[in-house]
């Protein structure tokens, strides 16, 4: 079992008491056989919880969990189009007859969002049961929903358990440990916008949870290749890794150290304001929204003169955010009522453009991270996720608006670097 305790030292310097909420962690070869045994160490009933999946992830792995526990309570949803959203959640609510005493979530991403989702709203701890490496959100303490049609982050419940097993694991479509895989590169540009709003502003940072990050990502940044062929240990090391990330989230008590400004491209992609619907996986969308943003922000790092590039900062456009986001502009106003842009002095930005350099140079280049991502099977391009190129620039100036957060991509608002021209 893998032991959470010495993550992260106790005393930290950050000053922050960090807390855990998931404690027990198996990954191994068999390890769906032992949910019986983690069930009891979480003194829960095994015949009084209910398991939650997809019809496919039931074949995968969630029949066996059944029997294992010896249990018919299951929820397969059906798995076409299938979101985190109203939907999945009234249909799973109408499959609980009564209030189970827990949730085993089997499957991906998206069963884990509604297991966490609902796991908040009952009131009752849950088991997460992996059956790809495709998402870092396995021990999560908030949910990506869809709700009214926004993409927004909620409150939800961490899982009290993981079991990651790997022969499921490396058995998985390939496609979905790809998408695990593009998802832990955009660590590199979420732990870049979170040092350097830091240093701007002065916003918490651990040190030890940036470490902890980059030792994540660097690991499976090592095995890129054994996840394309399915070799166990690289498959291993990829779940390990995207759980270690997700235990980073935990430690934060936000997904800073996870999520930056190419998740919010993403996020705004999967809103389908700007693009028609696809059928990317996310990880795939962060992959690709990683070297964009990784383009512009080596753009960034080769400005001779700052100082010549800042322009005056007008603030958000009210009228384009409504034009840009027609149905759900009012959630992103109300996500904007405080523009973390007003925080920024741009004097400070020209005085620590040596150090925001710096930190540019940790994020590979769009070449080296098209290769690393064409080395795991994964899309690199706009093309491959089927969206045109002509949404490029109007993707990156609109998605910092996503959050209430301070990325390099939106500080890049203060300069004349990005530009959308008036007939877009």
């Amino acid at each position: 079992m893998f032991s959470v305790k010495n993550l992260i030292k106790p005393d930290c310097s950050c000053g922050k008491q960090h807390i855990l909420h998931t404690q027990y962690i198996e990954i191994s070869s068999g390890a769906i056989y032992k949910v019986s045994d983690i069930v009891s160490v979480c003194h829960l009933d095994n015949k009084n919880g209910y398991i939650l999946c997809d019809q496919n992830t039931y074949r995968a792995a969630g029949q066996s969990v059944s029997q294992v526990l010896n249990t018919s309570n299951v929820i397969a949803l059906p798995p076409q189009n299938l979101h985190a959203d109203e939907t999945a959640i009234a249909q799973a609510k109408e499959k609980l007859q009564d209030k189970p005493e827990y949730l085993v979530a089997v499957g991906a991403g998206t069963i884990h969002d509604i297991a966490r989702y609902l796991s908040h709203e009952l009131a009752i701890p849950f088991i997460a049961v992996p059956t790809a490496a495709s998402v870092d959100g396995f021990v999560s303490t908030v949910a990506a929903m869809t709700l009214n049609g926004a993409k927004t982050t909620v409150a939800a419940s961490a899982p009290v358990a993981v079991i990651a097993d790997t022969d499921i694991i490396s058995n998985a479509p390939v496609r979905l440990n790809a998408s695990g895989a593009a998802d832990m590169l955009g660590k590199y540009t979420a732990l870049a916008d979170w040092e350097i709003a830091h240093l701007l502003t002065n916003e918490y940072i651990c040190e030890q949870i940036v470490s902890l990050e980059r030792e994540a990502l660097n690991s499976v940044v090592e095995v890129l290749p054994g996840i394309k062929e399915g070799k166990k240990n690289a498959c291993e090391q990829l779940i390990r890794g995207l759980i270690i990330s997700g235990l980073a989230m935990q430690l934060a008590e936000n997904s800073r150290p996870a999520s930056g400004a190419e998740h919010h491209i993403s996020h705004l992609w999967e809103m389908h304001e700007i693009n028609p619907s696809i059928d990317a996986l996310h990880g795939e969308k962060v992959g690709v929204s990683e070297c964009m943003v990784s383009g512009l922000y080596h753009r960034f790092a080769a400005i001779d003169n700052l100082r010549a590039h800042l322009r005056s900062y007008e603030g958000m456009d009210v009228q384009k955010i409504k034009e840009v986001y027609p149905h759900t502009y009012q959630s992103i106003l109300k996500e904007n009522e405080m523009d973390v842009l007003r925080e920024v002095d741009p004097q400070r930005l020209v005085q620590c453009f040596e150090q925001i350099k710096a930190i540019i140079t940790t994020i590979p280049t769009p070449e080296q991270l098209q290769k690393m991502l064409q080395t795991v099977g994964a899309p690199s391009s706009l093309e491959e996720i089927g969206l045109s190129e002509t949404i490029k620039t109007k993707s990156m100036v609109y998605a910092p608006y996503i959050r209430k957060r301070l990325t390099l991509l939106r500080l890049i608002k203060l300069t004349d670097l990005l530009y959308l021209p008036k007939e877009n």
